[in-house]
Protein backbone atom coordinates (compact mmCIF):
# COMPACT_ATOMS: atom_id res chain seq x y z
CA UNK A 1 0.00 0.00 0.00
CA UNK A 2 0.53 3.52 -0.18
CA UNK A 3 2.41 5.12 2.98
CA UNK A 4 1.41 8.46 4.32
CA UNK A 5 2.97 10.92 5.29
CA UNK A 6 2.86 11.23 9.29
CA UNK A 7 3.37 15.20 10.20
CA UNK A 8 3.73 15.80 13.84
CA UNK A 9 1.18 17.56 15.42
CA UNK A 10 0.33 19.02 19.48
CA UNK A 11 -1.60 15.80 20.62
CA UNK A 12 -4.46 18.08 22.55
CA UNK A 13 -5.09 19.22 19.12
CA UNK A 14 -5.72 15.75 17.94
CA UNK A 15 -8.95 15.51 20.25
CA UNK A 16 -12.08 14.70 18.26
CA UNK A 17 -13.87 18.16 17.70
CA UNK A 18 -17.34 16.79 19.55
CA UNK A 19 -14.93 16.58 22.84
CA UNK A 20 -13.69 20.24 22.64
CA UNK A 21 -17.24 21.36 22.30
CA UNK A 22 -18.44 19.66 25.36
CA UNK A 23 -16.15 21.12 27.34
CA UNK A 24 -17.13 23.59 30.16
CA UNK A 25 -17.12 27.37 29.88
CA UNK A 26 -14.99 28.91 32.91
CA UNK A 27 -17.26 29.56 36.23
CA UNK A 28 -16.89 33.00 37.78
CA UNK A 29 -16.34 33.14 41.19
CA UNK A 30 -18.39 35.26 42.93
CA UNK A 31 -17.08 38.15 44.96
CA UNK A 32 -18.47 38.71 48.37
CA UNK A 33 -19.58 42.10 49.45
CA UNK A 34 -17.42 44.06 51.60
CA UNK A 35 -19.51 44.39 55.33
CA UNK A 36 -21.58 47.70 55.84
CA UNK A 37 -19.64 49.78 58.69
CA UNK A 38 -22.02 51.42 61.14
CA UNK A 39 -22.58 55.04 60.72
CA UNK A 40 -20.27 56.39 63.84
CA UNK A 41 -24.12 57.95 65.41
CA UNK A 42 -24.80 55.02 65.99
CA UNK A 43 -21.47 53.70 67.26
CA UNK A 44 -21.61 56.17 69.98
CA UNK A 45 -24.62 55.85 71.28
CA UNK A 46 -24.31 52.08 71.62
CA UNK A 47 -20.79 52.68 72.96
CA UNK A 48 -22.16 54.98 75.55
CA UNK A 49 -24.97 53.15 76.28
CA UNK A 50 -22.75 50.58 77.14
CA UNK A 51 -21.15 52.49 79.76
CA UNK A 52 -24.22 54.15 81.21
CA UNK A 53 -25.43 50.70 81.54
CA UNK A 54 -21.95 49.44 83.07
CA UNK A 55 -22.49 52.02 85.56
CA UNK A 56 -25.78 51.35 86.77
CA UNK A 57 -25.30 47.57 87.25
CA UNK A 58 -22.52 48.27 89.38
CA UNK A 59 -24.26 50.91 91.40
CA UNK A 60 -27.22 48.76 91.49
CA UNK A 61 -24.54 45.90 92.86
CA UNK A 62 -23.38 47.93 95.78
CA UNK A 63 -27.14 48.98 96.97
CA UNK A 64 -28.29 45.55 97.07
CA UNK A 65 -24.63 44.93 99.11
CA UNK A 66 -25.29 47.29 101.36
CA UNK A 67 -29.01 46.47 102.04
CA UNK A 68 -27.56 43.08 103.22
CA UNK A 69 -24.88 44.55 105.24
CA UNK A 70 -27.22 46.52 107.03
CA UNK A 71 -29.55 44.13 108.05
CA UNK A 72 -26.52 41.78 110.09
CA UNK A 73 -26.00 44.01 112.80
CA UNK A 74 -22.54 42.84 113.53
CA UNK A 75 -21.74 44.13 109.84
CA UNK A 76 -23.36 47.05 110.33
CA UNK A 77 -20.17 48.82 111.39
CA UNK A 78 -18.34 48.21 108.15
CA UNK A 79 -21.09 48.56 106.03
CA UNK A 80 -21.15 52.03 105.45
CA UNK A 81 -17.52 52.50 104.82
CA UNK A 82 -18.23 49.28 101.92
CA UNK A 83 -21.49 51.13 100.77
CA UNK A 84 -19.35 54.39 100.09
CA UNK A 85 -16.27 52.63 98.44
CA UNK A 86 -18.24 49.91 96.29
CA UNK A 87 -20.35 53.77 95.45
CA UNK A 88 -16.97 55.06 94.73
CA UNK A 89 -15.52 52.37 92.69
CA UNK A 90 -18.83 52.46 90.60
CA UNK A 91 -18.75 56.23 90.19
CA UNK A 92 -15.20 56.25 89.00
CA UNK A 93 -16.10 53.57 86.75
CA UNK A 94 -18.52 55.23 85.19
CA UNK A 95 -16.49 58.63 85.12
CA UNK A 96 -13.21 56.53 83.40
CA UNK A 97 -15.89 55.54 80.71
CA UNK A 98 -17.44 58.35 80.42
CA UNK A 99 -13.87 59.92 79.72
CA UNK A 100 -12.91 57.80 77.25
CA UNK A 101 -15.84 58.27 74.90
CA UNK A 102 -14.97 60.40 72.11
CA UNK A 103 -16.18 64.03 71.82
CA UNK A 104 -18.64 63.31 69.57
CA UNK A 105 -20.03 60.08 71.65
CA UNK A 106 -20.51 62.59 74.74
CA UNK A 107 -22.50 65.32 72.93
CA UNK A 108 -24.48 62.59 71.22
CA UNK A 109 -25.14 60.44 75.19
CA UNK A 110 -26.06 64.23 76.56
CA UNK A 111 -28.32 64.88 73.61
CA UNK A 112 -29.78 61.17 74.30
CA UNK A 113 -29.76 61.75 77.71
CA UNK A 114 -31.91 65.17 77.21
CA UNK A 115 -34.67 63.66 75.50
CA UNK A 116 -35.06 61.26 77.62
CA UNK A 117 -35.19 63.96 80.57
CA UNK A 118 -37.20 66.08 77.96
CA UNK A 119 -39.55 63.68 76.83
CA UNK A 120 -39.87 62.37 80.78
CA UNK A 121 -40.43 66.07 81.94
CA UNK A 122 -43.15 66.27 79.53
CA UNK A 123 -44.93 63.09 80.99
CA UNK A 124 -44.74 64.14 84.23
CA UNK A 125 -46.47 67.90 83.69
CA UNK A 126 -48.73 66.12 81.40
CA UNK A 127 -49.71 63.70 84.64
CA UNK A 128 -49.08 66.76 86.85
CA UNK A 129 -51.74 68.51 84.53
CA UNK A 130 -54.23 65.93 84.54
CA UNK A 131 -54.46 65.22 88.45
CA UNK A 132 -54.60 69.09 88.84
CA UNK A 133 -57.73 69.06 86.11
CA UNK A 134 -59.18 66.11 88.08
CA UNK A 135 -58.32 68.02 91.48
CA UNK A 136 -60.86 71.11 90.17
CA UNK A 137 -63.57 68.24 88.40
CA UNK A 138 -63.32 67.01 91.89
CA UNK A 139 -64.07 70.06 94.25
CA UNK A 140 -66.49 71.71 91.59
CA UNK A 141 -68.58 68.46 91.72
CA UNK A 142 -68.42 68.74 95.64
CA UNK A 143 -69.41 72.63 95.63
CA UNK A 144 -72.40 71.85 93.03
CA UNK A 145 -73.36 68.80 95.34
CA UNK A 146 -73.46 70.81 98.29
CA UNK A 147 -76.03 73.75 96.45
CA UNK A 148 -78.00 70.93 94.79
CA UNK A 149 -78.70 69.85 98.46
CA UNK A 150 -79.52 73.58 99.72
CA UNK A 151 -81.76 73.36 96.74
CA UNK A 152 -83.72 70.24 97.00
CA UNK A 153 -83.80 70.98 101.02
CA UNK A 154 -85.84 74.73 100.04
CA UNK A 155 -88.17 72.36 97.79
CA UNK A 156 -88.68 70.29 100.40
CA UNK A 157 -89.93 73.32 102.45
CA UNK A 158 -92.11 74.45 100.02
CA UNK A 159 -93.61 70.91 99.42
CA UNK A 160 -93.67 70.89 103.58
CA UNK A 161 -91.63 68.16 104.23
CA UNK A 162 -89.62 69.81 107.01
CA UNK A 163 -88.07 66.39 108.32
CA UNK A 164 -86.63 65.93 104.78
CA UNK A 165 -85.63 69.28 104.47
CA UNK A 166 -83.46 69.04 107.96
CA UNK A 167 -82.01 66.21 106.57
CA UNK A 168 -80.88 67.22 103.72
CA UNK A 169 -79.32 70.32 105.37
CA UNK A 170 -77.70 68.61 107.96
CA UNK A 171 -76.20 66.66 104.92
CA UNK A 172 -75.27 69.60 103.10
CA UNK A 173 -73.40 71.31 106.84
CA UNK A 174 -71.32 67.97 106.62
CA UNK A 175 -70.13 68.25 102.96
CA UNK A 176 -69.39 71.94 103.03
CA UNK A 177 -67.13 71.31 106.54
CA UNK A 178 -65.30 68.56 104.42
CA UNK A 179 -64.60 70.92 101.27
CA UNK A 180 -60.75 72.20 101.34
CA UNK A 181 -60.14 75.83 102.87
CA UNK A 182 -56.11 76.28 101.76
CA UNK A 183 -56.91 79.27 99.26
CA UNK A 184 -58.42 82.38 99.15
CA UNK A 185 -60.77 81.32 96.69
CA UNK A 186 -61.75 78.35 99.09
CA UNK A 187 -62.63 80.32 101.69
CA UNK A 188 -64.91 82.50 99.87
CA UNK A 189 -66.62 79.59 98.55
CA UNK A 190 -67.09 77.57 101.63
CA UNK A 191 -67.93 80.65 103.27
CA UNK A 192 -70.83 81.45 100.71
CA UNK A 193 -72.00 77.91 101.33
CA UNK A 194 -72.08 78.37 104.94
CA UNK A 195 -74.43 81.20 104.60
CA UNK A 196 -76.48 79.70 102.13
CA UNK A 197 -77.20 76.81 104.83
CA UNK A 198 -77.64 78.99 107.48
CA UNK A 199 -80.17 81.11 105.43
CA UNK A 200 -82.08 77.87 104.40
CA UNK A 201 -82.04 76.74 108.31
CA UNK A 202 -83.57 80.12 108.85
CA UNK A 203 -85.84 79.51 106.33
CA UNK A 204 -86.59 76.16 107.75
CA UNK A 205 -87.07 77.43 111.31
CA UNK A 206 -89.21 79.80 109.84
CA UNK A 207 -87.91 82.36 112.21
CA UNK A 208 -89.36 86.11 111.91
CA UNK A 209 -88.01 88.86 113.73
CA UNK A 210 -90.40 91.16 115.46
CA UNK A 211 -90.27 94.79 114.84
CA UNK A 212 -89.86 97.32 117.96
CA UNK A 213 -93.10 96.56 120.00
CA UNK A 214 -95.56 99.31 121.03
CA UNK A 215 -96.01 100.14 125.05
CA UNK A 216 -100.11 100.11 125.33
CA UNK A 217 -99.64 100.32 129.22
CA UNK A 218 -97.32 100.53 132.05
CA UNK A 219 -99.58 99.73 135.41
CA UNK A 220 -98.43 100.98 138.40
CA UNK A 221 -100.13 100.40 141.88
CA UNK A 222 -99.20 103.70 143.96
CA UNK A 223 -95.41 103.81 144.15
CA UNK A 224 -95.47 99.61 142.80
CA UNK A 225 -95.09 98.01 139.61
CA UNK A 226 -97.88 94.78 139.77
CA UNK A 227 -96.24 91.35 137.87
CA UNK A 228 -98.84 90.93 135.21
CA UNK A 229 -99.69 86.92 135.13
CA UNK A 230 -102.71 86.77 133.11
CA UNK A 231 -104.41 89.00 130.12
CA UNK A 232 -108.09 88.25 128.33
CA UNK A 233 -109.17 90.35 125.48
CA UNK A 234 -112.69 92.11 124.96
CA UNK A 235 -114.18 94.58 123.08
CA UNK A 236 -111.92 97.50 123.09
CA UNK A 237 -110.25 96.65 126.46
CA UNK A 238 -107.80 94.17 127.20
CA UNK A 239 -108.27 92.87 130.67
CA UNK A 240 -105.22 91.84 132.81
CA UNK A 241 -104.19 90.39 136.39
CA UNK A 242 -101.39 90.67 138.57
CA UNK A 243 -100.02 87.64 140.69
CA UNK A 244 -101.29 89.56 143.73
CA UNK A 245 -105.01 89.38 142.14
CA UNK A 246 -105.55 92.66 141.28
CA UNK A 247 -107.42 93.33 137.93
CA UNK A 248 -106.98 95.67 135.72
CA UNK A 249 -108.85 97.45 132.90
CA UNK A 250 -107.02 98.80 129.44
CA UNK A 251 -108.18 100.77 127.39
CA UNK A 252 -106.51 99.64 124.06
CA UNK A 253 -107.01 102.74 121.69
CA UNK A 254 -105.22 104.86 124.87
CA UNK A 255 -103.64 102.92 127.56
CA UNK A 256 -105.78 104.31 129.62
CA UNK A 257 -105.77 101.86 133.34
CA UNK A 258 -108.32 101.27 135.61
CA UNK A 259 -107.97 99.05 138.98
CA UNK A 260 -111.46 97.50 139.13
CA UNK A 261 -111.58 95.13 141.02
CA UNK A 262 -109.06 92.20 143.14
CA UNK A 263 -109.78 88.56 142.88
CA UNK A 264 -111.00 86.29 146.22
CA UNK A 265 -108.49 84.50 147.74
CA UNK A 266 -105.81 87.62 147.38
CA UNK A 267 -103.82 85.56 144.45
CA UNK A 268 -103.32 85.17 140.29
CA UNK A 269 -106.77 83.15 139.97
CA UNK A 270 -107.03 80.00 138.12
CA UNK A 271 -109.88 81.12 135.50
CA UNK A 272 -109.43 84.43 133.76
CA UNK A 273 -111.84 84.42 130.75
CA UNK A 274 -114.04 87.33 129.32
CA UNK A 275 -117.76 86.75 128.38
CA UNK A 276 -118.76 89.39 126.50
CA UNK A 277 -116.86 92.44 127.15
CA UNK A 278 -117.17 91.39 131.00
CA UNK A 279 -114.00 89.45 132.85
CA UNK A 280 -114.66 86.24 134.95
CA UNK A 281 -112.20 85.33 137.33
CA UNK A 282 -112.51 81.89 139.64
CA UNK A 283 -109.65 80.39 142.39
CA UNK A 284 -109.35 76.60 142.53
CA UNK A 285 -111.86 76.62 145.45
CA UNK A 286 -114.50 77.79 143.02
CA UNK A 287 -115.15 81.24 144.75
CA UNK A 288 -115.29 83.24 141.84
CA UNK A 289 -116.40 86.67 140.44
CA UNK A 290 -117.62 88.71 137.30
CA UNK A 291 -116.72 92.16 136.65
CA UNK A 292 -118.25 94.59 134.33
CA UNK A 293 -117.29 97.13 132.16
CA UNK A 294 -118.36 99.49 134.94
CA UNK A 295 -116.33 97.93 137.36
CA UNK A 296 -119.39 96.07 139.14
CA UNK A 297 -118.51 92.70 140.92
CA UNK A 298 -120.69 90.35 141.34
CA UNK A 299 -119.64 86.91 143.24
CA UNK A 300 -120.32 83.94 141.86
CA UNK A 301 -119.03 80.03 142.12
CA UNK A 302 -117.70 76.85 139.68
CA UNK A 303 -118.89 73.87 141.40
CA UNK A 304 -115.63 71.60 141.36
CA UNK A 305 -118.01 69.47 143.48
CA UNK A 306 -116.11 70.38 147.10
CA UNK A 307 -112.93 69.85 146.39
CA UNK A 308 -110.01 72.24 145.01
CA UNK A 309 -109.44 71.45 141.36
CA UNK A 310 -105.63 71.50 139.47
CA UNK A 311 -106.84 74.20 136.99
CA UNK A 312 -104.23 74.19 134.11
CA UNK A 313 -106.25 76.55 131.71
CA UNK A 314 -109.87 77.30 130.91
CA UNK A 315 -112.33 78.29 128.23
CA UNK A 316 -115.48 78.50 127.90
CA UNK A 317 -117.76 78.06 124.78
CA UNK A 318 -121.21 77.99 123.88
CA UNK A 319 -122.14 79.39 128.12
CA UNK A 320 -120.16 76.00 128.86
CA UNK A 321 -116.91 75.88 131.13
CA UNK A 322 -114.06 73.97 129.67
CA UNK A 323 -111.57 73.32 132.26
CA UNK A 324 -108.48 71.32 132.09
CA UNK A 325 -107.35 69.17 135.29
CA UNK A 326 -103.72 67.98 133.78
CA UNK A 327 -102.97 66.43 137.63
CA UNK A 328 -106.41 63.74 137.32
CA UNK A 329 -106.17 63.36 133.26
CA UNK A 330 -108.85 65.24 132.30
CA UNK A 331 -111.13 67.70 131.06
CA UNK A 332 -114.38 68.92 132.99
CA UNK A 333 -117.10 70.52 131.49
CA UNK A 334 -119.50 72.75 133.56
CA UNK A 335 -122.81 74.19 132.40
CA UNK A 336 -123.68 77.99 133.07
CA UNK A 337 -126.19 78.40 135.63
CA UNK A 338 -127.45 81.84 137.27
CA UNK A 339 -125.01 81.07 140.52
CA UNK A 340 -121.86 81.05 137.61
CA UNK A 341 -121.16 77.27 136.64
CA UNK A 342 -122.74 74.54 137.90
CA UNK A 343 -121.81 71.14 138.51
CA UNK A 344 -119.13 69.19 136.24
CA UNK A 345 -119.42 66.53 134.02
CA UNK A 346 -116.54 64.70 132.01
CA UNK A 347 -115.72 65.89 128.35
CA UNK A 348 -113.46 63.02 127.23
CA UNK A 349 -114.87 60.22 125.77
CA UNK A 350 -111.55 58.17 125.28
CA UNK A 351 -107.98 57.48 126.68
CA UNK A 352 -106.20 60.96 125.62
CA UNK A 353 -103.51 61.61 128.00
CA UNK A 354 -103.66 64.88 129.21
CA UNK A 355 -101.63 64.31 132.11
CA UNK A 356 -98.65 66.76 130.97
CA UNK A 357 -101.04 69.44 129.51
CA UNK A 358 -99.95 72.82 130.66
CA UNK A 359 -103.05 75.18 128.58
CA UNK A 360 -106.17 74.87 126.44
CA UNK A 361 -108.26 76.55 123.53
CA UNK A 362 -111.25 76.55 122.32
CA UNK A 363 -113.07 77.23 119.08
CA UNK A 364 -115.57 74.85 118.72
CA UNK A 365 -112.48 72.12 118.67
CA UNK A 366 -110.40 71.90 122.00
CA UNK A 367 -107.07 72.41 121.57
CA UNK A 368 -104.46 71.11 124.82
CA UNK A 369 -100.84 72.00 124.77
CA UNK A 370 -98.55 69.51 125.82
CA UNK A 371 -95.13 70.27 128.05
CA UNK A 372 -92.88 68.89 124.64
CA UNK A 373 -95.11 71.60 122.15
CA UNK A 374 -97.08 69.03 120.90
CA UNK A 375 -101.37 69.92 120.21
CA UNK A 376 -103.64 67.57 120.77
CA UNK A 377 -107.23 68.12 119.41
CA UNK A 378 -110.29 66.97 120.74
CA UNK A 379 -114.26 67.00 119.14
CA UNK A 380 -116.14 66.03 120.94
CA UNK A 381 -114.83 64.27 123.50
CA UNK A 382 -112.78 61.75 121.11
CA UNK A 383 -108.95 62.60 119.80
CA UNK A 384 -108.68 63.50 116.10
CA UNK A 385 -105.20 62.87 113.99
CA UNK A 386 -103.73 65.81 114.26
CA UNK A 387 -100.14 67.02 114.78
CA UNK A 388 -98.11 70.11 114.50
CA UNK A 389 -94.30 70.58 113.27
CA UNK A 390 -91.43 70.38 115.39
CA UNK A 391 -89.77 73.94 116.00
CA UNK A 392 -86.26 74.14 115.76
CA UNK A 393 -84.91 74.49 118.46
CA UNK A 394 -87.39 72.32 119.78
CA UNK A 395 -90.16 73.25 122.14
CA UNK A 396 -89.71 72.15 125.76
CA UNK A 397 -91.42 75.08 128.34
CA UNK A 398 -94.59 76.28 126.49
CA UNK A 399 -96.35 78.53 128.40
CA UNK A 400 -99.58 79.21 126.94
CA UNK A 401 -101.96 78.36 123.83
CA UNK A 402 -104.11 80.72 121.87
CA UNK A 403 -106.74 80.41 118.97
CA UNK A 404 -109.13 81.94 117.60
CA UNK A 405 -112.18 80.97 114.90
CA UNK A 406 -110.29 82.66 112.22
CA UNK A 407 -106.51 82.96 113.85
CA UNK A 408 -104.12 79.87 113.40
CA UNK A 409 -102.59 77.98 116.65
CA UNK A 410 -100.08 80.77 118.86
CA UNK A 411 -98.25 78.56 121.05
CA UNK A 412 -95.90 81.39 123.81
CA UNK A 413 -93.21 79.82 124.76
CA UNK A 414 -90.45 80.47 127.28
CA UNK A 415 -87.10 78.50 125.83
CA UNK A 416 -86.38 80.39 123.91
CA UNK A 417 -88.81 83.41 124.26
CA UNK A 418 -91.27 83.41 121.36
CA UNK A 419 -94.22 83.26 119.36
CA UNK A 420 -95.27 79.93 117.62
CA UNK A 421 -97.56 79.98 114.96
CA UNK A 422 -99.06 77.11 113.52
CA UNK A 423 -101.65 76.04 110.58
CA UNK A 424 -104.93 75.44 112.19
CA UNK A 425 -105.98 72.59 109.72
CA UNK A 426 -102.46 71.11 108.86
CA UNK A 427 -100.35 72.13 111.73
CA UNK A 428 -97.33 73.22 110.01
CA UNK A 429 -95.44 75.40 111.51
CA UNK A 430 -95.51 79.33 109.56
CA UNK A 431 -93.62 81.23 111.68
CA UNK A 432 -91.77 81.66 115.09
CA UNK A 433 -91.28 85.45 115.69
CA UNK A 434 -88.39 86.49 117.97
CA UNK A 435 -87.77 89.46 119.66
CA UNK A 436 -85.46 90.67 122.65
CA UNK A 437 -88.92 92.49 123.75
CA UNK A 438 -90.76 89.08 124.75
CA UNK A 439 -88.13 88.05 127.16
CA UNK A 440 -90.12 87.74 131.02
CA UNK A 441 -93.71 87.59 129.01
CA UNK A 442 -96.17 85.70 131.23
CA UNK A 443 -99.20 85.84 128.84
CA UNK A 444 -100.51 86.85 125.31
CA UNK A 445 -103.43 87.56 123.48
CA UNK A 446 -104.21 87.59 119.89
CA UNK A 447 -106.31 89.08 117.79
CA UNK A 448 -109.05 87.61 115.56
CA UNK A 449 -107.31 87.79 112.64
CA UNK A 450 -103.67 86.60 113.75
CA UNK A 451 -102.12 90.08 113.04
CA UNK A 452 -101.31 91.57 116.49
CA UNK A 453 -100.22 89.84 119.87
CA UNK A 454 -100.84 91.93 122.74
CA UNK A 455 -97.90 90.42 125.49
CA UNK A 456 -97.60 90.83 129.04
CA UNK A 457 -94.30 91.53 130.21
CA UNK A 458 -93.42 92.71 133.62
CA UNK A 459 -96.00 95.87 134.79
CA UNK A 460 -96.48 96.60 130.66
CA UNK A 461 -98.90 95.41 128.00
CA UNK A 462 -97.32 95.15 124.85
CA UNK A 463 -98.15 95.21 121.06
CA UNK A 464 -96.45 93.63 118.38
CA UNK A 465 -97.63 93.73 114.61
CA UNK A 466 -97.34 90.00 113.46
CA UNK A 467 -96.38 89.66 109.57
CA UNK A 468 -97.76 87.91 107.53
CA UNK A 469 -96.69 84.03 106.80
CA UNK A 470 -98.74 82.88 104.06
Amino acid sequence: GRETAQTDVPAHKLRPQAQQAAAPDPVETPVSAAPRQPSAVAASLAKGAKAVGQGITAVGRATWKFLSLLANKEKRRTSGREFREGADRAMNGLVDRFNSLTAVSRVLMFLALSLVMVARGGVLVASWNRAKEERVAAYERSVAAVEQKIDSAEASMIYRDESRARELLAEATTAVAALPEKRPAELEVKESLRQKVSASYDTLRREVKLGQPEIVASITVGAEQPALSRLAPADGVVWSVSSKGEIFKVSIADGATEHVADVPGGAAPAIFLTQGKDIFAASGTGAAAIVTLAGKKTDRTVDFQGADAAVADAGVYNARLYVLDAAHNRIMRHQADDKGYGQAQFYLKDGTDLSQAVSMSIDGLVYVLRKDGSIVRIAKGLQESFSVSMADPTVTAPLRLRTGADADLFVLDSAPMRILRYNKKTGVLMAQYVSDSLKGASDFVIDAKGTTALVAVNNQILRFALPDTK
